[in-house]
């Protein structure tokens, strides 16, 4: 599919055969309601590269990104809006939802950001458990209790799977270096 970007896309979600988006580096946007046939841009006014892209349904979304961006619509695309009033300044790589309040974002530097009233607030804190050699690229919520981590591998150490069954108050190592991820990223 032809795009009319010349820059690095870092993440796309379509909702269905119709209707999905891109995001990428420099704040770009699009979006597609005829299957990537065609994309029609949509504006965030910042240039921070995005990096994941959420959307809950035809309406409501969340884009992640540099500096800790974090914007929600709620229209579509047609209007993104921040949503870190906590004012973190971290690279976010990952984001998921369990549904349109529940979500957390993370970081590399194993730091998670936490909502429960759809981005309205969001709680900070470390990733307990998780090495401190390694930085996190992935984030699943099997439900609102249960959330995996993927690792890229570290200098000394393979990448890792980490499970949460306490909302992310602690993690455990699910897949470790017996599975011989020694130059990987699970996403």
């Amino acid at each position: 599919l032809t795009t009319g970007v010349n820059i690095s896309l870092h993440a796309v979600q379509f909702i269905n055969s119709n209707t999905g988006w891109i995001a990428g580096s420099n704040g770009k946007i699009k979006k597609s309601t005829n299957g990537g046939t065609s994309w029609f841009n949509q504006s965030i006014n910042s240039s921070e590269n995005l990096r994941r892209i959420l959307m809950i349904d035809a309406n409501t979304g969340f884009i992640c990104g540099d500096s800790g961006k974090i914007l929600k619509t709620t229209n579509g695309g047609n209007d993104w809006n921040n949503t870190n009033a906590s004012g973190f300044t971290e690279n976010i790589y990952a984001m998921d939802f369990i549904n349109a309040s529940t979500g957390i974002c993370v970081n590399e530097s194993r730091r998670q950001f936490i909502t429960t009233n759809g981005g309205v607030n969001w709680i900070s804190s470390n990733m307990n458990g998780v090495s401190p050699l390694l930085s996190i690229y992935g984030i699943d919520m099997a439900d609102s209790n249960t959330i995996y981590a993927g690792t890229g591998s570290g200098f000394l150490t393979s990448a890792k799977v980490y499970k949460s069954v306490n909302f992310g108050t602690s993690y455990t190592a699910s897949l470790n270096e017996g599975s011989n991820f020694s130059s990987a990223t699970i996403k």
